[in-house]
């Protein structure tokens, strides 16, 4: 079975066994762009579809949808759904940063747009807003992010966020630079040691 077509079936036996099926969930495709369409039908005027983007785009990681207040909001408790929600473990993941009241160190938030600036890097976001949550998952970490509700605002307005940064992350340019250079130190020390070892020998 593709791993598209999969996902979507294990997150929904996740929540089930979770005790948070009563939400409904959907994942929802982001473009290269960063758009995205996700569809709330729980709500009182339902069904409603609403269109975001977010750049820079996860593309072509999907973004996962819960239109009811499906869980507690504490960082522990979002970082156990958002491990679930992308097939990983919980202890994998570090919180980055956080904030329960806009504006935060980082972040702003107004009434069609959540915008973090330079905070601490992170692989993983969880919005919240009214009663729906917004799932997203990058592949490399990222310090910045503009998530906007296109044509209308976000439901009931931006409640929280929650990050997270995966404990497996790849090894920095700079480390890695670094790790050649004392590579290519030693290798260069096996070349020169023998030559000198025979010059006095002679």
């Amino acid at each position: 079975m593709p791993i598209a077509l999969f996902r979507p079936l294990l997150l929904a036996w996740v929540l089930a066994f979770a005790g948070v099926a009563q939400a409904a969930t959907m994942t929802a495709p982001v473009d290269a762009a960063g758009n995205f369409v996700v569809t709330d039908t729980t709500g009182p005027h339902t069904p409603v579809s609403y269109s975001f983007n977010i750049i820079p785009t996860t593309y072509p990681n999907p973004t996962v949808y819960f239109d009811l207040n499906a869980f507690a909001q504490s960082p522990a408790v979002i970082k156990t759904q958002i491990a679930a929600a992308y097939s990983t473990s919980a202890s994998l993941l570090a919180t980055a940063s956080t904030c329960d009241h806009f504006p935060c160190a980082g972040a702003k938030a107004t009434s069609t747009k959540l915008t973090l600036t330079n905070v601490s890097p992170f692989d993983y976001l969880a919005v919240h807003f009214g009663a729906n949550e917004l799932f997203f998952h990058w592949a490399t970490p990222i310090t910045s992010v503009v998530l906007t509700a296109i044509c209308d605002d976000f439901p009931a307005g931006l409640s929280n966020y929650r990050s997270y940064l995966s404990l497996t992350t790849p090894v920095t340019g700079a480390l890695a630079l670094f790790l050649g250079a004392l590579g290519f130190l030693g290798l260069r020390r096996k070349v020169v040691q023998p030559r000198s070892a025979g010059r006095m020998a002679a």
